[in-house]
């Protein structure tokens, strides 16, 4: 999923410590959106999908742009 999104969209993932951190960035303005991964993320067959494997997007709701785009590219990557 990521390298799919890196690669279609021209996205540079950056790996923070925890959802928390993420939130912060996203807050500070710092980047336009974070995409939390459940830690057990890809280890399930596709369509098994549990409550637990929900991803989560963060984003700021003044950078409406980027964050379409991102989701364009999270439908893209998924389906």
């Amino acid at each position: 999923l990521v390298a799919s999104i890196e690669h279609d969209g021209g996205v540079t993932p950056t790996p923070v410590e925890s959802p928390d951190a993420a939130r912060d960035l996203v807050r500070r303005g710092t980047i336009a959106a974070a995409l939390v991964l459940p830690p057990a993320f890809g280890e399930r067959p596709p369509f098994a999908v549990a409550d637990a494997d929900k991803l989560v997007l963060i984003a700021d709701p003044a950078r409406a742009a980027e964050t379409a785009m991102l989701q364009g590219l999270l439908t893209s990557a998924v389906f």
